[in-house]
């Protein structure tokens, strides 16, 4: 897994009087592979990692849909898969981590999906914050003590706040206490 490149000759042979071998000078480095897919316009943009025995990984934040991908070197004279691409479809905002491993020349995508964060915000009938949270996809929010209002009975919140799926404001409903007198 290594890119030999020519660094230089071994001596110099700008005025040559005898005969002469001059030797080429190559530097040894390692390969380097992309991944590739119509998710970055097929560029040699994401690099993946050496790891070991010819392992190299990338992850990549990919929004739910389908996509074609390989992985090469940068000129793809090395290539996974040898004919052809390989397609993932997402469901939902996925961390899809590539691995390509080299000596047995297989290419695999495993997807994680990656849970939006959401702020549920409850308020007082006048405005005022009586929490703020921080709410994963799916998740609920809880709740605050509820609120006191003089001459009214609070009934409850304007909107549900389980299993939340955007950023929210619930405000707190009241109605209006029995008069007494």
């Amino acid at each position: 897994e290594f890119v030999y490149n020519f660094s230089g000759w071994d001596k110099a042979f700008s005025s040559v009087n005898s005969d002469l071998t001059v030797t080429a000078q190559f530097t040894k480095t390692d390969q380097i592979y992309y991944i590739r897919g119509d998710f970055n316009d097929w560029y040699p943009v994401l690099s993946m990692t050496k790891g070991d025995s010819g392992i190299y990984t990338v992850q990549v934040t990919l929004d739910a849909g389908t996509y074609e991908y390989k992985a090469a070197n940068n000129d793809y004279s090395m290539q996974w898969p040898i004919d052809g691409n390989r397609s993932i479809t997402l469901e939902k905002t996925s961390l899809v981590t590539f691995t390509l491993d080299t000596v047995n020349h297989t290419l695999i995508a495993n997807a994680e999906v990656v849970l939006s964060e959401f702020t549920v915000i409850f308020r007082d009938f006048d405005g005022t914050v009586l929490s703020e949270q921080k709410v994963l996809e799916g998740e609920s929010a809880v709740a605050p003590t509820a609120p006191q209002r003089s001459g009214y009975n609070f009934i409850g919140w304007d909107f549900d706040f389980f299993e939340v799926t955007r950023n929210m404001t619930v405000t707190a409903q009241y109605e209006k206490s029995a008069d007494l007198s």
